[in-house]
């Protein structure tokens, strides 16, 4: 077994990603606990890493992984955050383990697994330990859809309740990991965080790519002294609109994303530290409760204190989990609330709250 210690140790890998390893089979794990979590009496396991590593290593010298979609998802935001990131992840720290993620066409060899993000495709002798990655696929919630599942393909969902849609199947929670990736792919954050000081204007912000029915940021500052507020809504893709937001050159963006140790995820940091305060909504209609948590712990990872919505059931779940402080439900309490993070003691205990909770 190849000791992976040193790695562990030194750079202090943060461990989000750690275990779609585990799941895949692709690690064997030893380490001071390994916490089982099971909901409702479902087949359903949360699983997450504590404590320091004892060992790591791979199976065999060459565990190799599918991660797969159709010919249209392979450019999607969700497909590079579940399949991209993950092959980098894994290059970078994980030299033994393989991730080709391509169209099952191209697909060459024998695979020891294979994640197939948000569809349903047929499997082969090739394809090994079979998983779907629903990610936000509400389509594949269809009672049809489920019942299409080979009851051999076991399930990735972003949360409980998501996990619930699927009874007869082995399912595996697994939320996104943060929109800094890679530039912050350890267990803190790198670097120090943004000062917390008394502001003459309290400078607010969303960030988010809202349906398209829904534009607009939902709360107003109107009326209210020393506060501006910006909704930013763009695509997944920072690299296109980026200097819109930030006072930064074409050249240095350029270098940054050429950087394979920083890339967009150091833009999405830079853009959320333009702001002294980040609000966060839940998507609306049936994502209030299957999404996952990733905007909430990527804008909470920059060390921005944030003001989140807690509407919806994934959200008030959170919100109740964590027993975290800077929240709102209406408008009125979200006029209180940011009139209250203008003191500084409230926004550093959201800032300190919220490290804690994205490095979990």
């Amino acid at each position: 077994m190849v000791q992976l210690v040193a790695a562990w140790r030194t750079r202090k890998i943060f461990p989000r990603l750690l275990p779609v390893l585990v799941l895949l089979g692709a690690l064997t794990v030893k380490v001071a606990q390994i916490q089982l979590a099971f909901t409702n009496q479902t087949a359903t396991d949360d699983v997450f890493l504590s404590g320091t590593a004892q060992s790591l290593g791979a199976r065999n010298p060459k565990f190799r992984v599918l991660c797969t979609a159709k010919a249209k998802i392979l450019g999607w935001g969700s497909y590079k955050i579940r399949c991209k990131d993950f092959q980098f992840f894994a290059a970078k720290y994980f030299p033994q383990v393989e991730i080709d993620a391509v169209d099952q066409k191209k697909a060459i060899g024998q695979y020891n697994a294979t994640v197939m993000v948000k569809v349903i495709l047929p499997s082969n002798s090739t394809n090994g330990r079979i998983f779907v990655d629903i990610v936000d696929e509400l389509f594949l919630h269809k009672k049809k859809q489920v019942a299409r599942i080979p009851s051999n393909y076991e399930i990735l969902v972003q949360n409980k309740f998501q996990a619930e849609v699927f009874p007869n199947h082995k399912t595996h929670i697994v939320t996104h990991w943060f929109n800094s990736f890679p530039a912050d792919d350890q267990d803190e954050p790198k670097g120090p965080l943004p000062e917390i000081e008394p502001v003459d204007i309290l400078r607010v912000g969303t960030v988010w790519n809202p349906p398209r029915r829904e534009k607009g940021c939902r709360s107003s500052t109107n009326g209210m002294a020393n506060v501006t507020y910006k909704c930013i809504e763009e695509n997944f893709a920072i690299e296109g609109w980026y200097l819109k937001y930030v006072n930064d050159t074409k050249n240095n963006m350029s270098e940054i994303l050429k950087d394979p140790n920083l890339g967009p995820g150091f833009l999405y940091r830079n853009l959320f530290r333009q702001f002294h305060v980040l609000v966060i909504y839940p998507k609306p209609g049936k994502k209030m409760k299957y999404n996952s948590y990733q905007r909430v712990v990527s804008q909470m990872r920059s060390g921005v204190p944030v003001l989140m919505d807690c509407r919806g059931e994934n959200h008030q779940d959170f919100c109740q989990r964590y027993r975290y402080p800077c929240n709102f439900t209406d408008q009125a309490s979200f006029t209180d609330m940011l009139e209250r993070m203008k003191d500084v003691k409230l926004r550093k205990e959201c800032q300190h709250m919220g490290i804690e909770i994205s490095s979990k």
